[in-house]
């Protein structure tokens, strides 16, 4: 899929799961860990926020 694509997948995916591991996203997407996160990382580029937790129960 595109990019745009699954940055959209990645807004609805959260929106409709809550709080979601990064590697739970990456399977959905079908992308790696590392995409997810440059996905974040564009995502809050454009002003839109992705609050993340740290440690065992952490996520997005």
């Amino acid at each position: 899929m595109s990019k745009f694509s699954n940055l959209l997948r990645m807004i609805i995916l959260l929106r409709s799961n809550g709080k979601m591991k990064i590697s739970d996203i990456s399977r959905e997407l079908q992308v790696d860990e590392r995409m997810v996160r440059k996905y974040k990382k564009d995502l809050e580029l454009a002003n839109v926020y992705i609050e993340s937790t740290t440690g065992s129960n952490g996520g997005y």
